[in-house]
Formats: structure tokens, sequence, C-alpha cells
């Protein structure tokens, strides 16, 4: 999803954004209960009963920050999102918005909301929100980010409200934004994805087993020997045991997909994450969740893996 400018300069060639079906639902995603309801009460109701939360004074969250560990599923959850609420759904990298050229990011962020106003109700993502508006404070020189940076802060609080239009973002490290962006009235609602447990771990793999001809196959012990492990190494792993047992299904081997293979698997896809990254990542949520202000949160403070 990119952004087109009316009239082509400089050789700018972005496309024009689009409206994206997304076709997923909460059933998609496997345990993560709590941040679920998180999300229906940030998000979901103020979206579907905009007329009651105006009458009784209630201000929604403007911006919602996803924040965790690579692999996650922050992405998932930000598409997820927009088809519960039946809104338009922008993704939005910093490929899509940065530009050479003097004032033309900042241009595409205007007209990123211009459009979104237009086809309310509508999520508008950030992912990878460091890559666009890093701490300014930390990168220490003015660079392009640091307009971009000021153009985003003033389209989420500028003078007209945004109305039925979401601001989603997501981060693998929330420590490196810049600070303004967290005060409240812009992302002033932080969920935190945690690497899933035993027992999310379990529900993951019945919905990546579910339609594959598998026999005796354990999910308790594989989720048991994949501590660790995030949704993306559970899609991983599934994929390779079933690639490898197609293999043979197609050599006339007429065998069912048996614990066997998810054994070797393992032996291949190692979790994305590590002790010390689980208790970084800790740190920072128990930061977040006893301090009013993220402010303070100190910059050189980075995981061992970002992904």
């Amino acid at each position: 999803m990119a952004l087109k400018l009316r009239k082509k300069t400089h050789k700018d060639t972005k496309r024009r954004p689009r409206k994206q079906i997304v076709d997923l639902t909460f059933q998609n995603i496997g345990g993560y209960d709590s941040v679920k309801q998180e999300i229906r009460d940030a998000i979901i109701m103020p979206m579907r009963h905009p007329l009651l939360y105006k009458k009784l004074n209630i201000r929604a969250p403007k911006g919602i920050l996803l924040w965790g560990a690579p692999g996650t599923g922050k992405t998932l959850f930000a598409r997820t999102i927009a088809r519960e609420c039946s809104a338009t759904f922008y993704h939005i990298r910093s490929s899509d918005i940065m530009s050479e050229w003097f004032g033309v990011s900042e241009r595409r962020v205007r007209q990123l909301f211009v459009k979104a106003a237009k086809t309310k109700p509508s999520i508008v993502f950030f992912d990878e929100l460091e890559s666009l508006a890093p701490n300014r404070q930390a990168i220490m020189i003015e660079d392009a980010r640091t307009s971009l940076l000021s153009s985003l802060l003033s389209e989420m609080d500028g003078f007209v409200p945004l109305n039925q239009v979401t601001i989603l973002g997501s981060t693998n490290i929330p420590n490196r934004l810049d600070p303004a962006l967290l005060r409240p009235g812009r992302f002033d609602k932080m969920i935190y994805i945690p690497p899933p447990n035993k027992a999310e771990r379990k529900e993951i793999l019945k919905i990546h087993l579910n339609g594959k001809p598998i026999d005796e196959i354990d999910v308790d012990i594989l989720a048991q020997k994949t501590h660790l492990y995030t949704g993306a190494d559970l899609e991983l792993l599934v994929n390779n045991a079933t690639t490898n047992w197609l293999k043979k299904f197609i050599a006339n081997k007429k065998e069912p997909l048996s614990m066997s293979y998810f054994e070797k698997a393992l032996d291949g896809v190692r979790p994305s994450l590590r002790g010390e990254d689980l208790r970084y990542y800790e740190y920072l949520r128990n930061y977040f969740e006893r301090s009013s202000s993220s402010t303070n949160m100190k910059s050189e403070l980075s995981p061992t893996y970002y992904g």
C-alpha cells in the first residue's frame, strides 16, 4: 500500500492507497484471550457504537500501540481488528511514506489521513513504527524522519479531530519510539502481545494443523517442546513437517502425517526468542504498567533480537 501524489514530481511513482478487504476473525488467532478483550474494549466497541460513546462523552483511545517480540502476531491482530470492526484497513510501512525528496513524505502523511477520513470507519496501521518515528534525542542529528514525525503528530492531534479513524502502530522496541507519540491523545493505549504460553501454543498448533492428514499427533507434547516459540515459529514448524511429508506422499509413500515428521522439524526450527529476550520484554511490560509516562524509558535498553 502506498500513496500517489496528484502531480508526479521527481519521478515519484508511488501508487494510490487502496481499500484492503480483510477476511480474518479472532477465531484465526489461537489463545490470547486477555489481549482480545483489551482490543474489544479499546477499539472494537468504540467503532461499533460511536453514537453511544459520543452521547456519554466517553473518549475512546485515539491511537493504540501493539508491541511485543517479533513473530507474536501484531500484524495479524491489526488485520483482524479491521475485520471485526468492518473497517477499511490501510497497512503502512516506512517505504510507503519515506521519500528522498523534500516535503514529499509529509505530503503523503496528509494525503493518507484525508483518504482515511473519506473511507471511515477506517484503521490506519503503521507497521514497525520505530522506523518512522524514532526518538529524536536518540538519533542525535536531525534527518528526514524528524519532520515526518512532526507531520504525523500534527495529523493525529490536529485542530480537526479524527472521526471514526483509528490509528494502530506496532513495534518490537517501544523504548526507541519518540516519547511525544506515547502521550495521551496520540498512542494513548499500549497493548502488550507476549509470546504464547503452553495452552496458547496448543491452540495455535491446532489452527495450523486443521485440514492436514495428521495421525496420532500429540499436540500436548508439541506444545510442551516448543517453549519460547512464537506464533510465527509454530507456523513454520507445521509447514516444514507437512512439506517433508508431502515429498514422500508424492513419491507414492502413502503414510499419514505422523509425530516423527514433527520431531524432525523441531531439529531444524529453533525458537526465535531466548530466555534473556523474554526477561527483557517482561521488564518493559512491568515498566509501562507501573509508569504513567514512558518519557523516562532508557532507550539504550534493547533486546538481543529485533526481527
